[in-house]
């Protein structure tokens, strides 16, 4: 069946702080578009890249099957190196109820991070960029542990060295 565009466009346009969707469209696998947010309290405006994924309202695994990418943003908490603002959002597979619920997290984070200017003491996750060092690729595995963190510990690292084909 697949997802309707002009739907997806007419819901997104019926939230009040979505000033303007520059466009919508179907690319090679995924819908790309581009919007702007703007609301009292956030000074200006604020342009979005959006993707989502084939499965929308679904997740993919464990991860949010939207994407909304600012890289004027990086600077700030809880944004990917590729510019992908990190919002994690309540699950509906309502089509409707699900980008009312995704953008209102967008506008949660813009308040948060923006406005607010708050500043976690930890994050949940390591921003690692995708580049070799010295011809190698590294990467941080996370995993739960049985003992509890006391304020101001931020876990353990152990590190091995293995050869990766």
């Amino acid at each position: 069946m697949g997802l309707n565009i002009d739907e997806i466009k007419s819901h997104i346009s019926e939230l009040s702080f979505v000033k303007k969707i520059y466009f919508i469209e179907q690319g090679d696998f995924s819908i790309n578009a581009k919007v702007e947010i703007a609301f009292e309290g956030l000074d200006g405006s604020l342009n979005f890249e959006i993707e989502i994924q084939p499965q929308y309202p679904l997740k993919s695994y464990d991860s949010e099957s939207i994407t909304f990418k600012n890289k004027d943003l990086i600077p700030y908490n809880h944004v990917m190196g590729s510019g992908s603002i990190c919002v994690h959002t309540l699950h509906s597979t309502d089509l409707k109820q699900k980008l009312k619920i995704d953008f209102n997290s967008l506008k949660n984070w813009i308040v948060k991070y923006l406005i607010n200017k708050d500043k976690d003491l930890n994050y949940e996750h390591i921003i690692v960029s995708e580049s070799p060092i010295k011809e190698t690729y590294s990467a941080y595995i996370f995993t739960d542990v049985e003992r509890k963190f006391k304020k101001g510990e931020f876990g353990d690292v152990c590190y091995q060295k293995t050869n990766m084909l």
